[in-house]
């Protein structure tokens, strides 16, 4: 059996001195009623659903002998959700994840929670391009480059409220994908999987559909107790790439089902702090529960003197609805008194559950800037259904149990400018995002958020709401191109194969544009044209690398000769030493042509021939001028007779009603 993932209470045996049971023990739901769910209609489901037919998987990976599948399974849901969201493909490497998450080492497996946690740290998601899988896939060959570029900030992901089975195929349907864990004991030689025996999990891989009519008898062994099975993508290469898990599989409900939507730009924020514990690592994260609320604090003790807090990373597994306060000056026994009207700055709904980014309506700047925090108020969902947490957590009612939010380092330098944590810092630990206080996003002391041109690190971002815009820009009826980080684009770019030039402003250039020494095309929604365009009455040729030709071109096998300007010849045209015929398609002609009613003969090589020529068994003569010379000739003294076909005549012919002989030369004697 591979060893591809470790079992949740395994890993919880071997860190708990670093990470809250919470990354480690997968939480389990009962009956609970989401208000975002409260109106679904089971019908809407069909009886199957798979989302590789909407081309939205990615390639099966191979994850080898290392001991990485969960993430795998992370950038497997990555993947759909760039191709499901951005109709792009992206290729996420996944050594990076196993190597720089700082909670478990790259070879003894993991699990979602710890991916989201490395994702939130703005340590990934970075391209394989960049930090390329270990060839040959082995544990003695792991080796990561913890400074290839982060791409992109996944600010949310979504955690299922139960492990239902309808719950998990609207999951898959919504978003493309859901997280699952297996035992691989029970999977079998067809690609079949039922745990019957509920044992513990080994690996992860990733539910993308599903076959209600998946026959029971398909199972090798114990058979479930009906039909139906979930089609799960793994990280085995072409050994058993999709799975068919049954139903009726005792690990789903043991597992952590959660998936990923949205991403945004690395520039959405400038800096993030994370935050640790002050208390007991191995009792989860801590909260007060009071009759009808969770109160969880996130705190800060220190922040730049130059940041403003615009958002907020909390991980909310307990409810939909709830309260977010701003505190400064906090003690661990008055927070809870002071949730007051005063000090709550807006209310908070949350469509999903999981790791969730709180934007603040309006961002603050801490006055006392050592002792600040939030405390974010939860109201239980009124189902009236219990919630089941990890062990250890003490729910005791009013029982104060805090959290903090700190940077890593002192001076508050943020997970962005360290890019390496100093220790792994979970999700549930919270996050806090700040951007820099500076005349272009803020001023007359109060926070107005930038829009429009920002010129930040020796690069021009443009900002709508103080959220920085990626890809193409219209402002001030001219185009502007900025990459996945926002950085405005100068010089030529090249999109989905289509070349653009931006000028040394960034904008967008159209029509004729000489570039470094030669001319370019750019049609009217700026892509660089090749092959022929038809401009202003001319025909034009521009090659490959979309400069304009000129001289001598061949097309298909077809001569053309482009002005100097590099339009298209038409007609007779001499170079200096032949001259040359081109159609009224600008071909240039070979062999006989009746042009303005003249035959001329053009060589192979398309240069008009004069003087004598011997074709198909005649010899012909062609005057100064190219056109073929009919009747009496002479030529060196010499008469000869050329038919009205052009062909010289020999032997006796009777010309005029007079007979005259030519010898075999075509001299008349």
């Amino acid at each position: 059996m591979k060893k591809n993932f470790i079992s949740l209470t395994l890993i919880l045996s071997l860190i708990l001195f670093i990470v809250p049971s919470e990354v480690t023990n997968a939480k389990v739901y009962e009956n609970i009623s989401y208000n975002n769910f409260s109106n679904r209609s089971d019908n809407l489901l069909p009886s199957s659903y798979d989302s590789r037919d909407y081309g939205y998987v990615t390639p099966v990976k191979n994850q080898g002998d290392i001991g990485d599948c969960w993430a795998f399974q992370c950038t497997g849901a990555l993947e759909i959700a760039g191709r499901k969201n951005y109709n792009r493909t992206y290729d996420f490497s996944e050594i990076n994840i196993a190597v720089n998450n700082k909670i478990v080492s790259p070879n003894s497996g993991g699990n979602p929670l710890i991916a989201i946690s490395y994702l939130a740290s703005w340590q990934g998601p970075v391209f394989e391009s960049d930090d390329p899988y270990p060839n040959p896939p082995v544990i003695s060959n792991i080796h990561s480059n913890k400074n290839a570029q982060v791409r992109f900030h996944i600010q949310d992901a979504i955690v299922l409220p139960d492990y239902s089975i309808d719950t998990i195929k609207r999951y898959v349907k919504k978003y493309g994908s859901v997280t699952t864990e297996i035992n691989t004991y029970y999977l079998k030689d067809n690609s079949t999987l039922y745990n019957y025996y509920d044992d513990s999990v080994n690996h992860a891989i990733l539910i993308i559909g599903w076959d209600d009519n998946y026959s029971r008898d398909n199972f090798i062994g114990e058979k479930p107790s009906r039909d139906g099975a979930f089609i799960c993508k793994n990280s085995w290469g072409n050994d058993k790439p999709y799975i068919y898990m049954s139903y009726d599989d005792c690990t789903i409900k043991n597992s952590i089902h959660m998936t990923y939507d949205k991403f945004e730009s690395v520039y959405n924020y400038q800096n993030v702090y994370a935050g640790t514990y002050n208390k007991d690592l191995s009792k989860g994260y801590k909260y007060l529960v009071d009759d009808d609320s969770y109160i969880l604090p996130i705190m800060m003790d220190k922040i730049g003197d130059n940041e403003a807090i615009k958002a907020l990373g909390v991980y909310n597994d307990l409810g939909n609805r709830a309260q977010l306060y701003y505190l400064e000056n906090i003690n661990s026994e008055d927070y809870y008194s002071r949730l007051t009207s005063e000090n709550k700055i807006q209310d908070v709904y949350f469509n999903e559950l999981g790791f969730k980014t709180i934007k603040l309506d309006n961002p603050i700047i801490p006055q006392n800037k050592n002792n600040f925090g939030f405390v974010l108020k939860i109201y239980k969902n009124n189902s009236g259904y219990y919630v089941r947490g990890s062990r250890n957590k003490n729910k005791d009612n009013k029982s104060p149990k805090e959290v903090y939010v700190n940077p890593f380092k002192n001076n508050a330098t943020s997970i962005r400018e360290s890019r390496m944590v100093r220790e792994g810092v979970s999700c549930v630990a919270g996050r806090i995002y700040t951007d820099d206080i500076n005349n272009n996003g803020y001023n007359d002391g109060s926070i107005h958020l930038n829009n429009g041109w920002l010129f930040n690190s020796g690069a021009w971002y443009y900002f709508n709401n103080g959220v920085v815009k990626t890809g193409w820009i219209n402002y001030g009826g001219k185009w502007y191109y900025t990459d996945y980080n926002g950085a405005l684009k100068k010089g030529w770019i090249n999109l989905n194969n289509t070349w653009y030039y931006l000028d040394d402003n960034g904008v967008m250039l159209t029509g004729w544009k000489f570039i470094n020494g030669n001319w370019y095309y750019l049609n009217s929604s700026g892509a660089m044209a090749i092959g022929w365009i038809f401009d202003n009455g001319n025909w034009y040729y521009l090659n490959s690398n979309g400069s304009m030709a000129k001289g001598w071109l061949m097309d298909n096998n077809i001569w053309y000769y482009l002005n100097d300007n590099g339009s298209m010849k038409k007609g007779w045209f001499s170079n200096g030493v032949n001259w040359y015929y081109l159609n009224n398609s600008g071909a240039m002609l070979t062999g006989w042509n009746f042009i303005d009613g003249q035959w001329y003969y053009l060589n192979s090589s398309g240069a008009m021939t004069i003087g004598w020529i011997f074709d198909n068994g005649n010899w012909y003569y062609l005057n100064s001028n190219g056109s073929m010379a009919k009747g009496w000739l002479s030529y060196e003294g010499n008469w000869y007779y050329l038919n009205n076909s052009g062909a010289m005549l020999t032997g006796w012919q009777r010309i005029d009603n007079k007979d005259y002989y030519f010898n075999g030369s075509g001299i008349l004697n």
